[in-house]
């Protein structure tokens, strides 16, 4: 009776989430005029969906760590005509490092100090993260260091949380917001908070981990104030954040490390989508009336695999155990 209690649910499960994986958003709420403050906006994702916003006549309030990266993009986009000079109130970026800077620090600059004074803020994304401290090597979670934890988690997870509360009064008091009356906090995160693959080299999955937890529970905190909050997981996307680099040849699991580096660079070629594809969607879901909670992204049509494996995870986890370790012994 168990047995089959369990294949009913484990049916259901897949269902429910290859239904959602298909669920079509409703791109009916203007986005022209629209504040977005978008972190991690110098490159891979985070820019490619500052391009989106600027095409459509959003106002974007760029944050990231690289001021020369910001100041390039900017005079990118002059050339391509979406701005239409530097002192274009359009685009606006901020230098922070979310490691270290304070919320104090981020409202002071952004909000306060700002020449152009931000009268309301309709969304937060909330894109920054890395994949691992420059300079390090790649070792098993078992051995790693300490500080390389604290700094990813310091990004990954502490700097969304700083950002959010940065924000979120200007989120709270706006007066003109979306049609449906609400303001954004989009967090993005990955399928590798998920299915935390082992070997990987780095802590990279279990900060996500940590980051789709932290978004439940504001989105069921803030229900009530008109805040919506979501969770985007971009499948594998070809952005300057590779999981690839000088393994601790001292690591009692380089030669995993190694092949599990392998595997992911292949199906990387092979399957990876550009940041462009991604930027669509997540435009796509803020400007929806029907936005998803959580939002796996793949093209191709491949985001139905990473909820139907999430579901497996939950009744059948050695079976995803399986598939993983099997990456460690890729040739």
């Amino acid at each position: 009776m168990l047995f089959l209690l369990s294949i009913s649910l484990l049916v259901l499960l897949l269902a429910a989430f290859a239904l959602s994986a298909f669920y079509r958003y409703r791109h009916d709420i203007a986005p022209k005029g629209k504040c977005i403050v978008v972190s991690g906006a110098a490159s891979g994702i985070g820019e490619a969906l500052v391009r989106k916003l600027l095409s459509h006549q959003c106002r974007v309030i760029a944050v990231d760590c690289n001021e020369h990266l910001l100041a390039q993009r900017q005079q990118e986009y002059m050339d391509k005509g979406l701005l239409s000079s530097k002192d274009d109130e359009t685009y606006r970026y901020f230098t922070f490092d979310l490691s270290t800077t304070t919320v104090q620090d981020i409202q002071k600059r952004l909000f306060i100090d700002s020449e152009q004074s931000v009268r309301r803020i309709d969304a937060l994304v909330n894109c920054a993260g890395i994949s691992y401290p420059r300079d390090g090597l790649y070792t098993s979670l078992i051995e790693q260091q300490e500080d390389v934890f604290e700094k990813m988690l310091a990004t990954n997870v502490v700097g969304h949380l700083k950002m959010t509360k940065a924000v979120f009064p200007h989120l709270l008091s706006r007066l003109n917001g979306y049609d449906d009356g609400q303001s954004v906090i989009m967090n993005v995160a990955s399928p590798a908070g998920v299915l935390i693959p082992p070997y990987l080299g780095t802590p990279y999955g279990v900060t996500k981990a940590a980051l789709i937890s932290w978004n439940d529970g504001i989105r069921r905190e803030l229900h009530s104030t008109g805040i919506d909050v979501c969770c985007v997981y971009p499948g594998f996307t070809k952005t300057g954040m590779a999981f690839k680099g000088n393994i601790d040849s001292s690591s009692k699991f380089s030669h995993e490390i190694e092949n599990c580096q392998k595997a992911f660079g292949k199906i990387m070629d092979k399957f990876g989508q550009d940041a462009e594809e991604v930027a669509c969607v997540m435009f796509t879901n803020l400007f929806s009336s029907n936005r998803g909670k959580h939002v796996y992204i793949d093209s191709n049509g491949k985001s139905f695999i990473w909820p139907l494996l999430a579901a497996v995870q939950c009744l059948c986890p050695g079976v995803i155990d399986f598939l993983l370790l099997k990456l460690a012994s890729f040739k």
